[in-house]
């Protein structure tokens, strides 16, 4: 219990500066977003390619604070991401001999914190489609961990996350949703759910668990338990935000689908 409550302390504390930092939005955000990245990236390493010499980190470290420079200051996003898979590519071959775990973490750190950047900008919004990523990955996370251990039963995924169930997936789904829906009748349009919105959110719930568990399979290959210690009760900043990489890379997505690259929360103007 008392590991719980280090947890819980733990996520309310990180959950407000995140909250704070989605609130000022443009470069700040910005900032915070990809510092969050380079967390990422340096327990991504830290996990799976000690044996890179100084020199290749270095270089990989300063092509990722480039990328962020880059994406702070809100360039033409195709260009961005033209520059961002350009880096990616020199990583490539910079870490051939390695099988390519730097240039993979480099895009796992920069591809969320690039989603985050554009998702957020600095409009009204903006705001209220983080708030809403934020919403269902947190009460996935929240209604996964309490509903699997209240009902357990079947394994969801035995060999990679042996303490997952379908129960706490189901249950993290349910929540998630509902959470997601109370953003958008609170910040958005005043409106109850329909069939676009719970799919939109049961879509980025799912993607959200199966980062979690992209995760857990990460760490058993390296035969750690926690990404860190960098955070108390949680592990580190990988075991916090992995459930958010690949939901924001989807809403991203999802919102260049229906609105512009640069302002993907337009999408919500839809609703």
């Amino acid at each position: 219990m008392s590991n719980l409550y280090i947890r819980i302390l733990t996520a309310i504390i990180f959950a407000a500066i995140a909250l704070w930092f989605t609130w000022l939005g443009g470069w700040i955000f910005a900032i915070f977003s990809w510092g969050i990245g380079a967390a990422v990236f340096y327990e991504w390493q830290s996990l799976t390619v000690n044996d890179v010499n100084f020199t290749v980190k270095a270089i990989a470290w300063l092509i990722y604070c480039l990328t962020a420079v880059a994406f702070t200051l809100f360039f033409p996003a195709y260009s961005l991401f033209i520059f961002l898979f350009a880096a990616f590519l020199i990583l490539v071959v910079l870490s051939l001999y390695n099988k390519v775990q730097l240039a993979t973490g480099f895009l796992y750190a920069a591809l969320p914190s690039a989603a985050l950047t554009f998702l957020r900008g600095d409009t009204v919004v903006g705001f209220d489609t983080v708030l809403f990523l934020f919403a269902v990955v947190w009460g996935t996370d929240i209604g996964a961990y309490f509903s699997g251990r209240t009902f357990q039963g079947p394994k969801l995924a035995p060999f990679i996350s042996p303490n997952k169930t379908w129960s706490g997936a189901i249950g993290g789904a349910i929540i998630g949703i509902l959470c997601g829906e109370f953003i958008i009748y609170l910040f958005i349009n005043g409106a109850f759910a329909n069939i676009i919105t719970i799919g939109l959110a049961l879509a980025i719930s799912i993607v959200s668990q199966f980062g979690d568990i992209f995760e857990s399979w990460i760490k058993r290959r390296y035969k750690a338990k926690d990404s860190s210690n960098l955070l108390p009760g949680h592990g580190g900043f990988m075991d916090r935000v992995d459930g958010l990489v690949f939901a924001a890379i989807l809403l991203y997505l999802i919102g260049v689908a229906l609105g512009n690259s640069l302002f993907p929360s337009a999408v919500f103007n839809l609703f």
